[in-house]
Formats: structure tokens, C-alpha cells, sequence
């Protein structure tokens, strides 16, 4: 569905939650959630994920959240021990690990980050997620084949998203495959 459509009901949903408890660390995760990617904003979000945090510490989802938080705000390194706090609480999840091998590529540890990623790919092999980050954490080490294939990967399940395609054309231009 369309971000015009999708994320204003999360945010209506989270407001509604939050006005039945307004305690609820659950309801403050999407409501941060909708702040920090639709209405790009950083100050307010960060604010409720801490608090969702202080509330319950043990709460992926708002250690995720923080995590892009801080990715998008330049703070590599804070990302970084974000996600690693998610993915203690849920080691297995896909996204928390596409989203490390994402952050630590900032960090330039990217020996890490393609670790991370294969985790996240053996995971789900379905996930464009993890290939895309995968695909592009190869891509600073210059394994323009491996690179690909995540890259094509991720390309063909998200069926041909002007997105991944973006990345997949980007990566057969640094391999040199112009056609």
C-alpha cells in the first residue's frame, strides 16, 4: 500500500492505543515509528522510543526503532549497539539483522556486516530486505558477484521495485555489466 495511506492509519492507531493506556510502550513504538519515516522527524521520536524503553527494556522493537533513529541521524556507531539490544531480544529476526548488516556498513565493518546479512538472508530467503542489505554490504568489497546475485535476488522478489532495481542497476554498473 502507499505511505499516504498506510501510515496515517498507524499513526491513528497508535494515538488511539496510547489514549486507552497511556503507559503502553507497544503504542509508542509505532507512533515514533510513523514520526521518524513518513514525517522525517528525529527529536520527538527518539523521545518515545527512550520512554518506551524505560518502560520496557527488553522491547525489540523500540531498540530497532532507536537504531534507524540514530542511523539516520548519522550516529553509526550508536545504531550499531541499538540493533545489537534488538537482536538480544530476538536473535532470529529478519529485519533486525538486515537492518545491523545496514548500520555496520557505516560503521565500515563490513566483514560484520556481511555476516549479519547472511544471518538475515538464511533467515528468510524470501526477504528483499535482507538481500538489498546483503547485496550492498558485498558491494563494499568489491564481490560484485556475490553482490548481484543478493541484489537480483532482492530485485525479483520485490517484482522489479523501482527501488531494489535502483540498487541491482547501480551494483551491474560498478561490475562493469553495462547492457
Amino acid at each position: 500500500d502507499a505511505p499516504n495511506d498506510t501510515f496515517p492509519k498507524a499513526l491513528a492507531a497508535a494515538k488511539e492505543a496510547a489514549r486507552i493506556d497511556t503507559s503502553l510502550p507497544e503504542a509508542l513504538v509505532p507512533h515514533a515509528m510513523v514520526e521518524l519515516c513518513y514525517f522525517r522527524m528525529l527529536a520527538s521520536p527518539e523521545e518515545k522510543f527512550r520512554k518506551a524503553l524505560n518502560l520496557k527494556p527488553w522491547l525489540p522493537l523500540a531498540h530497532n526503532g532507536l537504531g534507524l533513529l540514530q542511523a539516520a541521524a548519522g550516529r553509526a556507531e550508536e545504531s550499531v549497539a541499538s540493533l545489537h539490544k534488538a537482536i538480544a531480544f530476538s536473535p532470529l529476526s529478519v529485519p533486525l539483522n538486515a537492518f545491523l548488516c545496514y548500520s555496520l556498513c557505516f560503521t565500515r565493518r563490513f566483514e560484520d556486516a556481511i555476516t549479519a546479512g547472511r544471518k538475515a538472508v538464511l533467515g528468510d530467503p524470501e526477504s528483499c530486505l535482507a538481500h538489498v542489505c546483503l547485496g550492498n554490504a558485498l558491494l563494499y568489497q568489491v564481490k560484485y558477484d556475490d553482490a548481484l546475485v543478493h541484489l537480483d535476488n532482492a530485485r525479483s522478489l520485490s517484482h522489479d521495485s523501482k527501488i531494489y532495481l535502483g540498487f541491482w542497476a547501480y551494483a551491474c554498473a560498478l561490475a562493469g555489466l553495462r547492457a
